[in-house]
């Protein structure tokens, strides 16, 4: 895969973002050219600063939604990663800006990559299209009804991407990411990632608040793995117009996280539990990996607490 990769040329949406940063890095890493778009509403430059030393990284301050740069850009790569979303929280405080950014943006960037010579486009799709399903592990063929407003734009962006793929037979790969976590995530928003929030929680003797009785579960994927099968989606032929869940495959119950960051930090941090918020309506998450395995040859590297474990590490040295 480093042959196919080195001197490509790359566009990556959200390159500031958690995500976004850590593909954009490990792309550079592998000889990559890239053009990383990102208004920095909810990535950081402190993601990407160590990026610009970097002669084959163009970071773009600018929001991706706008035609004439997209176009600009799309005309130069033969790859787009894109990974430029308004988060969860942010949607339900402001959905009809959740419908322009994360759904407008993807179809105005397939109608232009249609008139590209883009050789595939990889979509960051989430398992929060699922909603609440009746039967575990989630698979791709489950029907999908999610519960909020940035669900349901994410799963209007993917059918988007998949639709254009089987009309005018674009290509690409839609990854459906379940909890995914690591260093770089913010721990500064009510509806951050629950382990950098716990852990950043843990770390600072506060307490860790459980919304609530804990019993609801999650599946956790830890960032590097994430990044790395991503890069991998971008050149395997069978992967081709295909929606598949990137998890950790494994589900654990949120009071069983919140004992587990507690005892590897070795914090006096208490647990409180507290009532549901409004985006608290996904009672378990747990997705089956099976199409990974078999297409991407997927299998996660790094187990939950050896995950936190480097995400600890992290926060100590950068966070705290």
């Amino acid at each position: 895969m480093q042959n196919n990769i080195k001197g490509q040329k790359f566009l990556v949406t959200g390159c500031a973002g958690f995500i976004g940063s850590f593909v954009t890095e490990k792309l550079l890493a592998k000889g990559a050219y890239i053009y990383g778009i990102d208004n920095l509403n909810t990535g950081s430059l402190n993601n990407i600063q160590h990026l610009f030393k970097n002669h084959n990284f163009e970071f773009v301050k600018a929001d991706f939604c706008n035609k004439r740069l997209l176009k600009k850009y799309i005309n130069k790569v033969d790859y787009i990663y894109h990974a430029a979303v308004r988060g969860i929280g942010l949607s339900t405080a402001n959905p009809l800006l959740e419908l322009e950014v994360n759904v407008r943006g993807t179809l105005l960037m397939l109608e232009l990559m249609r008139k590209s010579r883009v050789k595939r486009l990889v979509y960051a799709s989430s398992a929060s299209v699922y909603g609440n399903i009746e039967h575990l592990p989630e698979k791709e063929t489950d029907s999908t009804s999610p519960l909020s407003p940035y669900g349901v734009s994410k799963l209007a962006a993917e059918r988007y991407v998949i639709a254009y793929h089987h009309l005018y037979n674009l290509p690409v790969v839609a990854l459906r990411y379940f909890n995914v976590y690591g260093p770089r995530q913010r721990e500064d928003s009510r509806y951050g990632g629950v382990i950098s929030i716990f852990i950043h929680n843990a770390l600072t003797n506060t307490p860790l608040y459980i919304y609530g009785d804990g019993n609801q579960t999650r599946d956790f994927t830890y960032i590097d793995d994430v990044a790395e099968i991503t890069i991998k989606s971008f050149f395997v032929k069978d992967a081709l117009g295909k929606v598949i869940n990137i998890s950790g495959g494994k589900e654990y119950k949120i009071k069983q996280l919140a004992k587990k960051i507690k005892n590897i930090s070795a914090t006096n941090s208490t647990t409180i539990y507290t009532e549901k918020r409004l985006i608290d309506n996904i009672d378990r998450r747990f997705g089956d990996i099976a199409l990974a395995k078999k297409l991407l040859n997927y299998s996660p590297k790094i187990d939950l607490d050896n995950g936190i474990i480097k995400t600890i590490r992290w926060h100590r040295k950068n966070s705290v």
